[in-house]
C-alpha cells in the first residue's frame, strides 16, 4: 500500500504504482484533515462508487476511511472490485452529525480523484449508510451533475432537525414517566453526557427487571415506543411474545434517548445553540388512530395509551430551541425530495433508531414535488429468527439499524444501475429478478412503514 499525502494546498492525488495481476491499486491520504482511501481494480470499468459511512460519536478516535458497506456477512469491497468498480471513501474531517463537513470532503476527494485519473472516470455513483445515507441524499440533491445516481441505505431521510426532535422526545418521555431524575441537556462534559446515557439504559432495564416494577415499566416503555413510531421488533427481539415486544420497545427507546444525549454537546457546538425542541408538541396527539391500533394489537387498551400520553403532556419538560441553531442544523441535512437523478433507497422494516418512518416522510416530500419517477424505495424483511441470547440468535437482516447482508447492498446497487440505464419502470419490473440473481433475500415490495409525523424541517 502506498500513501499519497494531500493537503489543503495540494489537492491532486498521487496514485500508487500499478501492481501486477488483478491486485487493486490502493491509495490513501488526507484532504483538509479528512483521511481518504481509494481502490482501483485492474479491470476498472470507469465507474466510481463513492461510499459514505455512518455516524461516529463525537468522542470517537476512529479516523479510518471506509470504501464500501459491510453487511452482516462481511464486506462488499471484494465483490465490487471484481465487478470492475473503483471504490472511494472519506473519514470526514469531523465526527458526530457531520453532514456538511462530509459533503465538502466528498466533493474535494472526488475532484482530486478525477484529476489524478484524467479522462478515466466515466460516471460516479454515491451511496452510504445511516448518516451516510443522509450525506448521499444531500449530494444527490445539491450536486446532481456530479452523479449518475444515488443509493441511500437506512438513511436519515427526514433530515437533521426532525430526528433531533424525535430523539429528544424519546429522552424526555423517559424522564416524564419512567426516570424522573434523568438529566436531559445541560451536560458539562462528554463524561457527564455518557453518564446520563448509561443512566437511561440501566434505569429502564432495572425497572423492567424488578418484579415490583416490571409490569408498570413494560406498559410505559411500550407506550413510549408506540407514540414514537418505534418498532416492536428489532435485530435482537423477534416480537413473537409479549416479553420480546417489551425488549424490542426498550431497545428502541434506549437507542434513541441515548443518541440524543451522546450527541447533544456536539450538536450545540456545530449549530451554535440548542437544535431540538418539544415546545408546542402535543403528546396526546401522538396517540392517534394508528398508534392506538398498534397498542391494542398487543392486547393493551387504547385508553391506557391515551392516559400515558396525557400524563406525559402534563409532566414533560419543555425544551426551547434556538431558531438560528435550527437553521444551521438544516445545513447538516434537510432532504427536500427535489431530484433530477435516479435514487434507490433501502431500509430494514424494523429499524429502532433511524425508523422506516424516515422513508415515509421522504416519500411525502417527493410526492409533493412530483419527482416520484426518480425515486424507488426498497424494504427488507427479516427471516424467522430467535431472540438474541448469550448463546446466539438475532436477525441476520431486515430488523435493526442498517442490518443488511452484503448481497442486499449489491442488489440495491444493481437496482440503481438498472434504473439509470432503463428508467424507473424497468427497474420496478426487474427488481425481483435483480435481487434473485444477486442471491439477496428479504425484499418486501408491499411493506408500509409506521407513519412518523414530523412538521420540523
Amino acid at each position: 500500500m502506498l500513501t499519497a499525502a494531500v493537503t489543503c494546498g495540494a489537492m491532486a492525488l498521487q496514485p500508487a504504482v500499478a501492481q501486477a495481476g488483478t491486485t487493486p491499486v490502493i491509495t490513501t491520504g488526507t484532504i483538509n484533515g479528512a483521511n481518504w482511501k481509494a481502490e482501483v481494480p485492474a479491470n476498472w470499468n470507469g465507474t466510481v462508487l463513492l461510499w459514505n459511512h455512518g455516524i461516529r460519536l463525537p468522542t470517537s478516535t476512529d479516523r479510518s476511511a471506509e470504501i464500501a458497506p459491510t453487511g452482516s456477512d462481511g464486506s462488499a469491497a471484494a465483490a465490487l472490485l471484481a465487478r470492475g468498480y473503483a471504490l472511494l471513501g472519506s473519514s470526514y474531517r469531523s465526527q458526530g452529525f457531520a453532514v456538511r463537513d462530509a459533503v465538502n470532503d466528498d466533493l474535494a476527494l472526488l475532484a482530486a480523484f478525477k484529476t489524478s485519473h484524467p479522462g478515466r472516470v466515466t460516471r460516479t455513483l454515491v451511496w452510504g449508510a445511516s448518516l451516510g445515507g443522509l450525506i448521499t441524499e444531500t449530494l444527490a440533491e445539491e450536486r446532481p451533475t456530479l452523479f449518475a445516481g444515488a443509493a441511500p441505505g437506512c438513511g436519515v431521510l427526514a433530515g437533521a432537525v426532525p430526528i433531533a426532535d424525535q430523539t429528544l422526545d424519546s429522552a424526555l418521555m423517559v424522564k416524564a414517566i419512567m426516570l424522573p431524575t434523568l438529566k436531559v441537556g445541560g451536560y458539562t462534559s462528554d463524561a457527564d453526557a455518557a453518564a446520563a446515557a448509561t443512566a437511561v439504559k440501566n434505569g429502564i432495564l432495572s425497572l423492567l427487571g424488578n418484579p415490583a416494577t416490571s409490569t408498570g415499566a413494560a406498559g410505559r416503555v411500550l407506550a413510549i415506543a408506540t407514540l414514537q413510531g418505534l418498532p416492536y421488533q428489532t435485530e435482537s427481539f423477534n416480537g413473537r411474545t409479549i416479553g420480546s415486544f417489551v425488549g424490542a420497545a426498550a431497545q428502541g427507546v434506549i437507542t434513541q434517548a441515548s443518541a440524543q444525549i451522546l450527541n447533544s454537546r456536539d450538536s450545540i457546538k456545530k449549530s451554535g445553540g440548542v437544535v431540538a425542541t418539544n415546545v408546542g408538541t402535543s403528546y396526546l396527539a401522538k396517540a392517534n388512530v394508528e398508534a392506538v391500533n398498534r397498542f391494542q394489537s398487543l392486547g393493551l387498551p387504547g385508553s391506557l395509551l391515551r392516559s400515558y400520553a396525557a400524563t406525559i403532556d402534563s409532566r414533560v419538560t419543555r425544551v426551547a430551541a434556538s431558531a438560528t441553531a435550527r437553521a444551521a442544523a438544516r445545513l447538516n441535512g434537510a432532504p427536500t425530495g427535489k431530484l433530477v437523478i435516479p435514487v434507490v433507497t433501502m431500509h430494514t422494516e424494523f429499524d429502532p433508531f433511524v425508523t422506516a418512518g424516515n422513508e415515509a416522510i421522504f416519500a411525502k416530500r417527493v410526492a409533493a414535488l412530483g419527482t416520484g419517477a426518480r425515486v424507488l424505495q426498497l424494504y427488507v424483511a427479516p427471516p424467522v429468527y430467535a431472540d438474541r441470547t448469550a448463546t446466539g440468535g438475532g436477525a441476520p437482516y431486515g430488523a435493526g439499524h442498517c442490518v443488511f447482508t452484503t448481497r442486499q447492498w449489491l442488489a440495491q446497487l444493481d437496482t440503481l444501475t438498472t434504473f439509470i440505464a432503463h428508467g424507473k419502470a424497468a427497474a420496478v419490473t426487474a427488481v425481483n429478478s435483480i435481487w434473485a440473481a444477486d442471491g439477496a433475500p428479504g425484499l418486501n415490495r408491499t411493506f408500509t412503514p409506521i407513519q412518523w409525523t414530523s412538521t420540523a424541517r
